[in-house]
């Protein structure tokens, strides 16, 4: 509960300070906890063995940290441009993909324009930016190109 309060002040600080770019410290760790909350409740869902009603409710609490975590992202990525770890001097390389990955179709289309801007720019690389388009068309297969 108290990391769902922190994430919520940090979103609510974020959303203040809407004309000040983010330090690239916060960025870091921001980046940690969302990854962190991505993952929140992701695997108790999976579990067989837990009610129906204890997996709804999980289901309810997972997609509020998933909403708060692509709004939060959406922000960086607005003022900073795709967040980059290595040259942000994070401690750790975390998956941001992961919370466009999981982001709720309202988001689609401004993700959507961000990641072909952001893939323009050079800022993203290729295997982040699949995965993402990947979930935004409704996760088909994935098609392996063969090399000629």
């Amino acid at each position: 509960m108290r990391k769902i309060l922190l994430i919520t002040f940090l979103l609510t600080i974020s959303c203040q300070e809407k004309d000040e770019k983010f330090t690239d410290k916060e960025i870091c760790q921001y980046l940690e906890k969302m990854v962190e909350n991505d993952q929140r409740y992701r695997f108790e869902i999976m579990d067989s063995t837990i009610s129906s009603i204890k997996k709804d409710s999980l289901l309810k609490l997972q997609k509020k940290l998933d909403n708060q975590n692509t709004e939060l992202l959406i922000e960086i990525i607005n003022q900073k441009g795709w967040p980059q770890p290595d040259s942000l001097n994070c401690e750790d390389n975390y998956p941001t993909f992961l919370v466009f990955r999981h982001a709720d179709k309202k988001y689609f289309d401004t993700i959507q324009k961000l990641i072909n801007h952001e893939m323009e720019k050079g800022k993203m690389n290729e295997s982040n930016y699949m995965f993402i388009e990947n979930h935004l068309k409704g996760r088909p297969d994935f098609q392996i190109k063969e090399g000629k």
